[in-house]
């Protein structure tokens, strides 16, 4: 039986038809017919991997036929004995790449691989696949063993399109693109002379899809002269782009498990959350490196067993800890808790602990899985806010009490000092010299008093009042806070300097006042004494704000005391030399705070005192 079917689609374009004619239709007679068929040959010796096999057929009478002729028959045997041999090939090639694959070789090294073998098996072959990118745009050098590294490089990154040549056009359409001769096709029109001058003459390119049918790159296969491709160069191509893309997938969903799981990691660390899983059968725990850092352990240093990890629960926490697992373990339910644990450096982190069951279809349980949190950070947050609620509570009743101790003072002391003044301006001749200095004693003291009743006022109304920022002309206030110590600096002959490098700024005004009101009193004050009294106002631009100095040259103090002269009511002279209450620095420091300014103080006993508020650049509009 003539299998005729089984070579003809390996002959040459009309040479099919011309064999069918020869073979099926042709009437037999006494005179010969003689043709040539161009079939595809066994060995592919041709530089394009293509040969002419010319068999010469003769078609005699039955009783002359010749038997040194190749018949239909002999012709199929031997094409289906190569077709087993390529198909062999094909598939020790394609298992020697999966086996890459497998093993997670790099993706550039088994695509490298798996050209090699392709080339390997049809010889005048050069190959290439190109990846798309993600941006679904342009496509990268994949791997090409055989081609020339220059051309490689001219066409790394191009975009793809409708005419790119065959590559960027078969990515672009979703379909092989068969360029037989890239000197004469438009698609390669923008390519032509890169190719040529490189000597690719053919190239025929194929799609590389995933399992969705989206296009992951592209395979193609050049030649040194112009050429078309056989059925088997089909089935080489087929071949080729099934692994590849089973190559590319892999790797793709490699490198997104391994992104997920560096995610994951990262997202364990920056939320102090590390993960275990416990196969209660076996006692084996499988644990996160983030748990395994939780506890101040590497992974290898921590057994990896439930006992090791009760080791570490804090001795006043393990014994509960055990009876909460042990429930959970007996009873099959989940359970979450907050315990402590002890580091092997001795340091105690508090943990949060959740942990529940994994189950098969059948309801019975697999192994316990769960989480731990360091908590520490958060309880130590808690921790303070609770003691800053206990403060601002004993604040509020310490306010109360300020306020209501002034308020029923001011009363009294009001009655005081006017029976004190009624003394002195209508019985003033009759009291002798003892009851007068009574008198006035009384008067000085009911002054002090007050004075020290509002300033515990004010100080106590710090807190209850927002900060408000508004544009400050600094020289301005500056000008009238000195009108106010008019008499005073002229008294005693007191020298002021006001050098103000930056004049303006956005601030809490009536916070700025208070502060340089106090300041200024203070240096006004207590350099009275010295010849002559100087004192120097002035500002500049710092690194992270506005600086703002008050200072004098006066009596100084102990650098000692530099943090106690702002406690409230802490005075380091007595009233019998300045007036005062102490609370005036008390003052400056809290309204600072409010401000988000910083004041610090500078001296040497007998040689003055430098005050330095240092405002926050954040929030400041600024200029000179």
């Amino acid at each position: 039986m003539v299998r005729w079917n089984c070579w003809r689609p390996r002959c040459y374009g009309t040479d099919a038809q011309l064999a069918t004619d020869y073979t099926h239709r042709a009437p037999l007679s006494d005179r010969p017919r003689h043709y040539t068929l161009g079939v595809e040959s066994a060995r592919l010796e041709q530089p394009t991997g293509l040969a002419m096999s010319h068999h010469r057929s003769t078609r005699r009478p039955r009783s002359t036929r010749t038997t040194n002729v190749l018949t239909p028959d002999q012709i199929s045997t031997r094409v289906l004995a190569q077709e087993a041999r390529d198909s062999a090939e094909l598939i020790t090639a394609q298992n020697r790449v999966l086996e890459l694959v497998a093993r997670g070789v790099p993706l550039h090294h088994t695509l490298d691989v798996l050209l090699r073998e392709i080339e390997a098996h049809t010889p005048g072959t050069l190959s290439s696949i190109l990846l798309l990118d993600p941006d679904g745009i342009h496509v990268r050098h994949g791997a090409a063993p055989s081609l020339p590294d220059s051309y490689v490089r001219a066409i790394d990154g191009e975009a793809i399109g409708p005419r790119a040549g065959s590559c960027g056009t078969a990515a672009y359409r979703g379909e092989p693109v068969i360029v037989e001769d890239i000197a004469t096709d438009p698609l390669w029109a923008s390519y032509r002379e890169v190719a040529l001058a490189h000597d690719l003459h053919a190239c025929w390119s194929t799609p590389i899809f995933d399992g969705d049918h989206r296009v992951l790159g592209t395979f193609a296969l050049y030649f040194r002269v112009p050429a078309r491709p056989t059925p088997r160069h089909y089935r080489v191509i087929g071949a080729t782009t099934n692994t590849a893309a089973i190559a590319i997938v892999t790797s793709r969903e490699s490198e997104e498990s391994a992104r997920r799981e560096a995610q994951f990691v990262e997202a364990e660390r920056i939320a102090q959350l590390g993960s275990y899983d416990w196969d209660v059968r076996s006692n084996v725990v499988r644990r996160s490196e983030e748990l395994c850092r939780i506890f101040g352990l590497q992974p290898e240093a921590f057994p990896a067993t439930f006992e090791a990890y009760l080791d570490r629960v804090h001795p006043a926490d393990r014994a509960r800890t055990q009876h909460i697992i042990e429930t959970a373990v007996r009873n099959g339910t989940p359970f979450e808790f907050e315990e402590r644990i002890v580091r092997p450096d001795g340091s105690v982190r508090h943990l949060r602990s959740l942990g529940k069951w994994v189950v098969t279809e059948a309801g019975e349980r697999m192994k316990l899985v769960g989480v731990c949190q360091d908590v520490t950070d958060r309880k130590r947050v808690e921790e303070q806010l609770q003691r800053s609620e206990e403060l601002r509570v004993r604040n509020e009743e310490l306010k109360s009490f300020a306020y209501m101790v002034s308020h029923d003072l001011k009363a009294p002391l009001r009655s005081i000092s006017g029976y004190a003044r009624e003394l002195e301006r209508q019985h003033r001749a009759q009291l002798d010299e003892r009851a007068a200095y009574c008198v006035d004693a009384i008067v000085g003291a009911t002054q002090n008093l007050d004075r020290l009743i509002e300033d515990l006022l004010q100080y106590s109304r710090l807190d209850a009042e927002m900060p408000t920022d508004t544009d400050v002309d600094v020289a301005a206030l500056v000008e009238e806070l000195l009108a106010d110590h008019r008499a005073e600096i002229a008294a005693h002959g007191t020298q002021v300097a006001v050098d103000l490098a930056v004049s303006r700024l956005r601030t809490w005004r009536r916070g700025l006042r208070q502060i340089l009101t106090n300041l200024i009193d203070n240096a006004v004050k207590f350099s009275q004494g010295s010849q002559p009294p100087r004192v120097r106002i002035s500002s500049e631009q710092a690194a992270d704000g506005i600086r703002i100095l008050v200072a004098d040259n006066g009596i100084g103090f102990d650098i000692a005391h530099r943090e106690r002269i702002f406690g409230l009511f802490n005075r380091l002279v007595g009233r019998e030399q300045f007036d005062g209450t102490g609370a005036g620095l008390a003052i400056v420091r809290k309204v600072a705070e409010r401000m988000g300014a910083r004041v610090s103080a500078d001296s040497v006993a007998g040689a003055g005192a430098t005050f330095t508020i240092d405002l926050p650049m954040a929030g400041l509009g600024t200029h000179a």
